[in-house]
């Protein structure tokens, strides 16, 4: 990371208001240890409407969580004020419910069991292809071998004349 880095996440999976995301970061090393500082990096997010929604100054790690109450783009934009290229690493996460006695409901699972049965499609698919592969390799290793059995007395036929 060098000056300016914005990561821009979208929330489409909202379902509910209410959702909560967590974020952390660290800043894990700079371009050469020599110039490894604490100074940190800035850090504004802002909501779909442009709206500041979290801000931190001169940070090298942190952890923070907030509800997002709009489904769509939110931008998290890292400033670096050193001089020195840094590596960061950014985790972020939407939870659909904030406690473990929540129930899910209908409306968190029909989005999650259309992904599954697109998942299984797309997996049937990949195993019907490998199928198909497999059978025409054995056919082309089966034809191969026949190739070579019947033009090996051929060929100890010719080498046999060379002597």
């Amino acid at each position: 990371m060098d000056t300016l880095w914005c990561l821009k996440h979208v929330v489409l999976m909202i379902m509910l208001v209410g959702d909560t995301l967590h974020c952390s970061f660290v800043v894990v090393k700079a371009d050469n240890p020599w110039h490894y500082s604490d100074e940190g990096v800035e850090l504004t997010v802002t909501g779909p409407s442009g709206e500041r929604v979290h801000d931190f100054d001169r940070r090298s790690t942190a952890t923070f969580e907030f509800v997002a109450y709009k489904k769509g783009l939110y931008k998290f934009c890292f400033t670096n004020k050193s001089p020195y290229h840094e590596t960061l690493d950014c985790d972020i996460h939407v939870a659909h419910y904030a406690y473990h006695d929540q129930h899910a409901k209908d409306e968190h699972i029909n989005p999650i069991l259309d992904q599954i049965a697109k998942l299984e499609e797309a997996i049937y698919n990949i195993h019907f292809q490998q199928h198909w592969f497999d059978a025409q390799t054995e056919r082309q290793s089966i034809g191969n071998n026949f190739t070579l059995i019947s033009a090996n007395p051929k060929f100890l036929i010719k080498s046999g004349n060379i002597h």
